[in-house]
């Protein structure tokens, strides 16, 4: 069996791939219909959305450390199965920053 024939083998047993409980059970499937179940979750909770990101606040950063490096996560070399965060919390790492005085990683580009 082809593997269309086997993504659809549910609805060829009930004999109509155009059935309407099939069509309705595709559209429920869809990202289309998924996204709006996401967006719902989303929208209902204002407390998401009342914090502007948009605004930056670079005294903010200061106060939380005064030197600081980026790290852009792809640009690690980490060992095989290590997670970024993993490597970032090494204590070897943490000291050699400590010791150049940087007490603040920025993640991201």
């Amino acid at each position: 069996m082809g593997r269309i024939a086997y993504l659809f083998f549910p609805f060829l047993i009930a004999g109509n791939l155009l059935a309407k409980p099939n069509i309705e059970w595709l559209r429920a499937q869809s990202m289309l219909e998924q996204s709006k179940e996401i967006t719902q979750q989303f929208a209902q909770r204002k407390c998401r959305w009342q914090r502007s990101y948009a605004h930056p606040k670079p005294l903010s950063a200061i106060d939380a450390a005064q030197n600081w490096i980026t790290s852009y996560p792809p640009s690690l070399i980490t060992e095989p199965g290590e997670s970024v965060l993993a490597y970032l919390g090494q204590e070897d790492l943490r000291k050699a920053l400590s010791s150049l005085r940087i007490d603040g990683i920025h993640l991201g580009p």
